[in-house]
């Protein structure tokens, strides 16, 4: 609410300039044409409370200088008045107080001219000098001039509270338009402060909801990234995947293919076996023979010839080794506990030999000589010795492995019918290469000699490959296979071939393994026993060979009476 702050004219005695003397004795102050009385209007609009206009603060003084009953009345309330009108202002921004300005309340107050004012002078006498009275003025004079200036003061008093009225009432109702006023452009400033408010609300709600769709939309995008990298990651696993199952199918395929190819071919080569059980590869027999000639050779050049170089002391322990182990095979009897005994003797015998490579595999192509020696001459006379020796050769080839090779070559060099094996003895090489010997007069060996020794070493040898091992585990590296390539070897040698050996080694195989051969193989065995036992016998019925009589008896006795003679068990 505004404040306002006036001046009344000041009325008073002076000697200033600016004073003038009235026609009845009283100084007045002259008055500014500017309208003093709004020259305090509009201070500092710091309150908006419209106070009452002050109490006029004009000052009525007479000539002597001393206050009257007006003075005290128009002046009192003056100073409380004055310092509360100094305190109350207006509290406003710039924009209102340019309002209050272009409001012009100054012209709005009452005018004062100076008739009026001369109706405010108390007479006095007119005289210069305000504080003393003329000495001429008697006390008549005095009490006159005193009644007349309280009835000027009274009247003036009358006056002045019917101008205090007006101007009052001028400011009340100037005070009510200016609270108008006010309460418009505090209105209008509420509106308007109201729609900036509201301007700035809706500034802070777009902004608000600006940040939030953007928010909203980088969340969209995060989501959107996410789904995105989501989709490509499933569909990157769903084609590794994909590759992965495709690469399994066709390595499964694959697989499948090789299997399929494998049992295909498992299946031709057991067709092939097949054949080859009735028809021979002869060039592949050739080829198997040659290796175990040529490995003869190596025997000597590795193995007997660098013996001969080794000192003393090795060779004495060679000999000694050898003079222990060549007896041994002729202690074997039909006793197990024997067998055993003898083979833990050559175990220790041969071991011992270990740590030095070339005498251990001399020792060996040893053993390996003295086993087919065995068969030539203690199984060619008694055919049941086969088995305790058999046995045997069959530990040692499981305990030293690199014995096989050997006594396999031993083998062929002088029985090659175990392989097989067979060509034309009408030469010296072809009776060499056969087996025979020569003897003391360097003339070859007679037949039955001849076909003696072989049957001893076939013997020896079929009755190994129908045997189970002595150590638990191991497998026969010469199992029933090898006595099914022999048969079936021999019986397609073409007949012009064919000699009474043939039927010997046929024979000694029959003896030997017939029994657990047909046992092992069934009705297959039992047609290729039948077709050495009759349509080979019958082949060469004309030549009367010995061998084939027996094996032909053999094969009706079995055929008749379902019997087939086998070498006797072993003792425990």
């Amino acid at each position: 609410m505004l404040s306002f702050r006036y001046n009344f004219y000041d009325i008073t005695e002076s000697d200033s300039d600016e004073e003038e003397i009235a026609s009845n004795g009283l100084v007045i102050n002259k008055v500014h044409e500017t309208n003093e009385i709004g020259n305090a209007i509009l201070s500092p609009l710091d309150s908006l409370i419209c106070r009452s206009p002050e109490s006029s603060p004009v000052p009525i003084v007479t000539a002597g200088g001393h206050n009257n009953d007006i003075e005290s009345e128009l002046t009192s309330p003056t100073q409380d008045n004055k310092s509360q009108s100094d305190t109350s202002y207006l509290q406003t921004d710039e924009d209102l107080q340019e309002i209050m300005v272009n409001l012009k309340i100054d012209s709005k107050l009452p005018k004062f001219n100076r008739l009026e004012f001369d109706r405010l002078v108390i007479p006095l006498r007119n005289t210069k000098d305000s504080n003393t009275l003329p000495n001429r003025i008697t006390q008549n004079d005095l009490s006159s001039d005193q009644t007349t200036r309280l009835s000027s003061v009274a009247s003036t008093k009358n006056l002045v509270s019917e101008l205090i009225s007006s101007i009052s009432e001028r400011f009340e109702s100037l005070e009510m338009a200016n609270n108008k006023e006010v309460a418009r452009i505090i209105n209008e400033k509420k509106v308007q402060e109201q729609e900036r408010l509201a301007r700035i609300e809706e500034e802070r709600r777009r902004k608000e909801e600006e940040a939030k769709r953007l928010k909203e939309e980088e969340e969209r995008q995060r989501l959107e990234l996410i789904a995105k990298k989501k989709a490509d990651d499933e569909k990157l696993r769903q084609e590794q995947l994909k590759a992965e199952q495709e690469a399994k199918k066709k390595e499964e395929a694959k697989k499948l293919q090789l299997k399929r190819e494998a049992e295909e071919k498992a299946k031709e080569e057991e067709r092939e076996a097949n054949r080859n059980k009735y028809s021979t590869n002869f060039r592949k027999i050739e080829k198997i023979f040659l290796h175990y000639k040529e490995e003869i050779q190596l025997i000597k050049k590795d193995i007997v010839e660098p013996v001969k170089n080794i000192d003393k002391e090795q060779k004495k322990i060679l000999s000694s080794h050898r003079r222990k182990i060549n007896p041994k095979f002729g202690q074997l009897t039909n006793s197990n506990q024997q067998l055993i005994a003898v083979a833990n003797e050559l175990d220790n015998l041969i071991s011992q030999t270990t740590a030095q490579p070339l005498m251990f595999k001399w020792i060996l192509n040893f053993v390996a000589k003295a086993i087919v020696h065995q068969a030539e001459n203690e199984v060619r006379v008694k055919p049941e010795s086969a088995l305790p020796l058999a046995k045997l050769a069959l530990y040692l080839i499981q305990k030293f492995p690199d014995l096989k090779e050997l006594l396999m070559a031993r083998f062929v060099k002088k029985c090659p019918f175990v392989i097989g094996y067979t060509c034309s003895i009408e030469t010296e090489n072809g009776r060499t290469a056969m087996g025979w010997k020569r003897n003391s007069e360097n003339k070859w060996e007679a037949s039955t000699s001849y076909d003696e020794r072989i049957g001893g070493m076939v013997t020896l040898f079929s009755v190994i490959t129908r045997l189970d091992t002595m150590i638990p585990g191991s497998q026969n590296p010469w199992p029933l296979e090898y006595s099914w390539m022999m048969l079936a070897r021999i019986a397609n040698t073409p007949v012009a071939q064919l000699t009474n050996v043939h039927f010997i080694v046929l024979g000694s195989w029959w003896d030997a393994a017939a029994l657990q051969f047909l046992q092992q193989y069934g009705n297959q065995s039992a047609k290729l026993m039948r077709l050495v036992g009759d349509d080979l016998t019958s082949s060469v019925a004309d030549k009367k060979y010995v061998g084939a009589a027996r094996l032909r008896i053999l094969m009706e006795d079995w055929v008749s009476n379902n019997n087939i003679t086998a070498f006797p068990e072993m003792d425990p």
